[in-house]
């Protein structure tokens, strides 16, 4: 491999690994906010109902329901995993500005960007393989690339939570 093609299949997954990180840091930032509105309002009425009437069944359900998102969202860490993305995401966009500033490398200086890809890559924590699958597909469409993978409702809508490590993907087929 020459060291334009090295220097386009790094920025390819670079830019993939972006997209990826940029998924799991809004996912987490979500659950934290869900979490912290479920707290507020459940507490709320878990509150309201103790004043109001000395405690009925509504409070203790309400409490529970604090009590279980709240310790979910502890035991994830959603918090310190988006800052974790979100770092990981800056790291990235960093090194493909780096490629993108140099068109035409030589192999030492695309050999340097694939080793500063797999130094970040090794901070990342395992990957969410139908996730990356979806980021893929994305970076195939923004490049105009016939590139992309079929994958199931399921496997789509599952993607931040199974790792689907043996998730072997169908090519899309050619629109030739």
């Amino acid at each position: 491999m020459d060291a334009l093609e090295q220097r386009w299949a790094t920025l390819w997954g670079v830019q993939r690994s972006v997209r990826y990180h940029a998924r799991r840091q809004a996912f987490f930032d979500r659950w934290r906010r869900i979490t912290s509105a479920t707290s507020v309002i459940f507490g709320s009425a878990a509150a309201a109902d103790l004043l109001h009437d000395g405690g009925h069944l509504l409070a203790v359900i309400a409490a529970f329901v604090v009590a279980v998102f709240s310790a979910a969202d502890l035991v994830v860490g959603t918090a310190e995993m988006a800052r974790k993305h979100d770092d990981l995401r800056r790291r990235f966009i960093k090194l493909e500005a780096e490629i993108l500033s140099n068109e035409e490398p030589d192999s030492d200086t695309a050999l340097t960007w694939c080793a500063d890809r797999l130094d970040i890559e090794s901070d990342e924590p395992p990957t969410y393989k139908a996730l990356d699958l979806l980021c893929e597909n994305e970076q195939a469409i923004a490049t105009g690339t016939d590139r992309g993978v079929r994958l199931t409702w399921w496997q789509r809508a599952s993607a931040h939570w199974k790792r689907w490590e043996n998730l072997t993907p169908k090519l899309t087929e050619s629109k030739e």
